[in-house]
């Protein structure tokens, strides 16, 4: 990509639309390349599980980690918990 093949937008388009990006396309013209803004929505699957260490002093949170852990049919722990 060179310098040519650009392009500029405001910030708040890009505040508008957060998921676009440009996709250079092949030149049709021996000095221009056209640049296609499109949406690009990734899907990376489930959100991961997180964990915040504030959790840990909340009354009542080890029960409910241990209730939902023994009554979600988890019965090895796999060495996970002691």
């Amino acid at each position: 990509m060179s310098k040519l093949d650009r392009f500029l937008v405001f910030e708040s388009f890009f505040n508008a639309f957060p998921n676009t990006i440009g996709v250079i396309l092949e030149k049709d013209v021996p000095d221009h390349r056209p640049i296609l803004l499109k949406e690009h929505l990734a899907d990376f699957g489930p959100t991961p599980f997180r964990l915040f260490h504030s959790w840990l002093d909340l009354d009542g949170f080890h029960s409910l980690v241990w209730e939902t852990w023994i009554n979600d049919g988890i019965f090895d722990d796999n060495g996970l918990v002691s």
